[in-house]
């Protein structure tokens, strides 16, 4: 790693002086910025290097992107949101918004144009929002989307979407690998974890909007309850759970969710996962209504959400 950085610094190591020396050297006391970016397979190295470099050089700045923190002294983390979308199905204008109308400030229209005629208009304007809005503001996925506009209409893409796995490919030769598949991009975090935190991920996606830590025990019934909850602070700290601190709970973008499931189902464990999801949203029930539902309600609920939390399972 620190060969890397000395490289593109244009700083030579030698027999006599190793990579991070020279690039301490080089560095000084000088304000500089050093930028390393997409260390989430290479946090171990990044971190090291980072904490060395700023032990020595008191006015060097390391700005780092990675899908989770290095974890070194005096880091300040900043999550990176989702591009803003309007809510599924809302209208937009690509010209003037008018009273009525919103614009959707992640709609992929630059890329969309490659197809000759494409123009945003309040006619397939609803169906750009409701793409962005489904793919949860990913801008790679949005931008896959989009490259789909060379042969599909944005009605027909949005009517795809719940194969999206299948349907966003294509990207830039030029791309990286995990950037020219939403399944690729996916897979390349999902493949970064190790076993227990692949196995909770998995059964994380028989839920649907927030959910409380309890039922993931559930869930997660093989695994110490300790582990389970170490497991949620990892998957949150490499940015593929969202916690609420004002709630208490967790949620999946939609993406994420739906990976999990496919992951979930290749292994054989998603039919025990929603059995055990589905019996304890039914104890929940007859502990919170003030009277308790009768068999029939609770087949019914079973029917019903046989892969997600009640339908308020975002309200406290």
């Amino acid at each position: 790693m620190a060969s890397a950085v000395a490289s593109a610094l244009g700083v030579r190591e030698t027999v006599t002086e190793a990579a991070v020396d020279a690039i301490a050297r080089f560095v000084g006391g000088r304000p500089v910025l050093l930028v390393l970016d997409n260390c989430e397979h290479l946090v171990a190295s990044c971190a090291d290097l980072a904490g060395r470099l700023l032990a020595r050089c008191a006015s060097l700045t390391v700005l780092a992107t990675s899908r989770e923190p290095l974890g070194v002294p005096g880091e300040v983390s900043w999550r990176v949101p989702s591009l803003p979308a309007p809510p599924s199905r809302a209208p937009i204008n690509g010209r003037r918004p008018r009273r009525g109308t919103r614009r959707c400030s992640c709609s992929p229209t630059g890329r969309a144009r490659a197809r000759p005629g494409f123009a945003l208009d309040e006619g397939n304007g609803v169906h750009v929002a409701e793409i962005c809005a489904r793919l949860d503001g990913i801008p790679l996925a949005i931008e896959l989307a989009a490259a789909r506009c060379r042969a599909m209409a944005p009605e027909q893409i949005a009517g795809e979407l719940d194969h999206r796995f299948r349907l966003l490919t294509g990207g830039p030769r030029t791309a990286l690998p995990r950037q020219q598949t939403l399944t690729a991009s996916v897979s390349w975090s999902y493949d970064l974890l190790d076993d227990d935190e692949q196995a909770l991920f998995r059964r994380l996606g028989v839920f649907t909007g927030a959910f409380p830590l309890e039922p993931v025990e559930a869930v997660c019934g093989v695994m110490d309850r300790w582990a389970v909850f170490d497991g949620l602070s990892q998957l949150v700290g490499k940015s593929l759970v969202v916690f609420d601190p004002r709630t208490g709970w967790y949620s999946l973008l939609e993406t994420l969710r739906l990976y999990a499931l496919e992951r979930c189902a290749e292994r054989g464990e998603l039919g025990p996962a929603r059995d055990v999801h589905a019996a304890w949203w039914s104890g929940w029930l007859q502990r919170h209504r003030p009277q308790a539902p009768s068999d029939t309600d609770l087949d019914a609920i079973e029917l019903a959400y046989p892969t997600c939390g009640p339908p308020w399972s975002g309200r406290s």
